[in-house]
């Protein structure tokens, strides 16, 4: 007989994957279709890389939450962004993880902000 064990973390391990992962990989990057298995894929025109450091709040219940603005100044391109990358540098640098983004379209030379608690990452906990 085989056993089901529902998927997720235990809560203090959640809370550290998510911790460690954004202590890792800080810098986040925007992309315009899916980044791909290696973060490369359908990249915004808008290179610029926003760090997170100091701009999330400490993980809890296996949710992390952004606690300040994420901001891009003067836009280099007109797109929308439908999707995000982070990465351990500011160039180059390995990629992490990556995840959605819901957005306008936006003009070039527009600024780009991400609000304060509108960045959220999350993990499954077992129940």
């Amino acid at each position: 007989e085989e056993e089901s064990v529902p998927p997720g973390f235990g809560p203090t391990q959640g809370n550290a994957v998510l911790d460690g992962a954004f202590t890792t990989y800080p810098w986040m990057k925007l992309h315009i279709g899916q980044p791909g298995a290696a973060g490369t894929s359908n990249p915004a025109g808008e290179t610029t890389r926003v760090d997170t450091t100091g701009k999330m709040a400490a993980a809890a219940a296996g949710s992390k939450a952004s606690n300040a603005a994420l901001d891009w100044t003067a836009v280099s391109t007109s797109e929308t962004y439908t999707h995000c990358s982070f990465w351990t540098l500011a160039v180059g640098g390995t990629f992490g993880m990556s995840g959605t983004v819901t957005a306008n379209p936006i003009s070039s030379g527009d600024n780009f902000q991400i609000p304060s608690g509108q960045l959220v990452a999350s993990v499954n906990l077992a129940s």
